[in-house]
């Protein structure tokens, strides 16, 4: 992964946010796909770590690129293309949802304050303790992927009806730009989104502190 420059490794963050983020609004935007639709999502999310993994270590999530960043596994001079990859593969995956959906009128969710705080929390925790476990301490393992999806899913089945199960402040722009949500409703997402990835880091340092 260390010989691929830095316009490669984000182009595989383009490529990786915009199919998860893609799948994720399209999803959210159809009221039938609720049954297949947290399947789907971990499917995409699997396939693009598999497909993207070797190049960028397939972040696809601005929490996942900060816990990297206070690791001081990811360079200073890749955090904002890193970023600006995933924000903007986000937003362009938002509005392609709109086009194919045909704009649909959408009531926006609202979240109880200290339910979606703890929801956020405890699976964005979750998410990023085991990607530094099987991607960052296991650089070899075959299996990452699937452990990294099954996560997203499980997540999304406990708590979707909860937070909407978004763990990553790259599905908040979907949020935003299809209607799912009200910008102003999702500043406790991302506090709980950047304050588990950090607490996520600090963990793994503790745990792999006698390495």
């Amino acid at each position: 992964m260390t010989g691929y420059p830095i316009s490669a490794k984000a182009l595989a963050e383009a490529i990786g946010t915009f199919f998860l983020v893609l799948t994720i609004a399209l999803v959210i935007t159809d009221p039938t796909s609720s049954q297949w639709g947290p399947l789907a999502i971990a499917a995409v999310l699997c396939a693009m770590i598999y497909a993207t993994g070797h190049i960028s270590r397939a972040h696809f999530n601005p929490a996942v690129t900060l816990a990297y960043v206070l690791l001081s596994d990811c360079k200073p001079k890749e955090v904002i293309p890193y970023l600006a990859a995933q924000l903007t593969a986000a937003g362009a995956a938002s509005f392609t949802a709109l086009i194919l959906r045909g704009h649909p009128e959408l009531a926006p969710m609202t979240f109880d304050l200290i339910p979606t705080l703890i929801a956020e929390f405890v699976f964005t925790f979750a998410l990023v303790v085991v990607i530094m476990n099987v991607a960052l301490r296991q650089p070899g393992n075959q299996h990452y992927g699937l452990a990294i999806a099954a996560t997203v899913l499980a997540g999304i089945l406990a708590v979707g009806d909860t937070s909407a199960a978004a763990f990553n402040p790259a599905v908040l722009v979907a949020f935003a730009i299809t209607g799912f949500a009200r910008i102003a409703d999702l500043w406790p997402h991302l506090l709980a989104q950047l304050t588990a990835a950090t607490a996520a880091a600090v963990a793994f340092r503790a745990m792999t502190k006698s390495e």
